[in-house]
């Protein structure tokens, strides 16, 4: 899931120093309701979830690769096969 920090909520949480306001975050683990994700300096942290917004998702349609693919869509890949 990805995640937006809200600034109000990062400023009352004096995490300033450690998010960025409006950036992006994947979020790498769920523990009681609260994200665990990497802030800023790379490191894991966990956050109460409050302090974000969740990004919008695309989504794709079935059989259709995601955007810039190097496979097309509705490729066929044939193995070949062994004859004895």
């Amino acid at each position: 899931m990805i995640v937006r920090a809200l600034g109000s909520a990062v400023d009352q949480l004096s995490l300033a120093e450690a998010l960025t306001m409006g950036q992006q975050y994947s979020v790498i683990g769920i523990e009681a309701d609260d994200y665990r994700l990497l802030n800023d300096a790379g490191r894991p942290y966990l956050y109460p979830a409050g302090a974000f917004q969740r990004a919008p998702t695309k989504s794709l349609t079935p059989n259709s690769p995601p955007s810039g693919s190097p496979i097309p869509a509705r490729t066929a890949i044939t193995v070949p096969t062994r004859l004895t």
